[in-house]
């Protein structure tokens, strides 16, 4: 994957957050398990990237991490404003 392809992918998982919020789910995953994209990006084994999605553990979990603050984001209740 390119920079590109991980924008877009990161676009897409908080896409579709918003849809099941909109549908009425109450929870939102973001999966990680079973060999998932972002599963190979957290193992030694699968990712061999060089730049800074891979290497270190905290650079393979960086995917994983944004996606959660991407979704986060975009499912988050619009603030109140302070009654009068």
């Amino acid at each position: 994957m390119d920079k590109e392809d991980i924008r877009n992918f990161r676009r897409w998982q908080a896409e579709a957050a918003k849809r099941a919020v909109r549908a009425g789910f109450d929870i939102v995953y973001v999966y990680a398990g079973h060999g998932y994209l972002p599963a190979q990006f957290l193992s030694r084994r699968t990712n061999q990237r060089s730049d800074e999605y891979g290497g270190s553990l905290e650079n393979r979990a960086r995917l994983l991490k944004e996606m959660i603050l991407d979704t986060r984001e975009a499912i988050a209740p619009a603030p109140r404003s302070p009654s009068a």
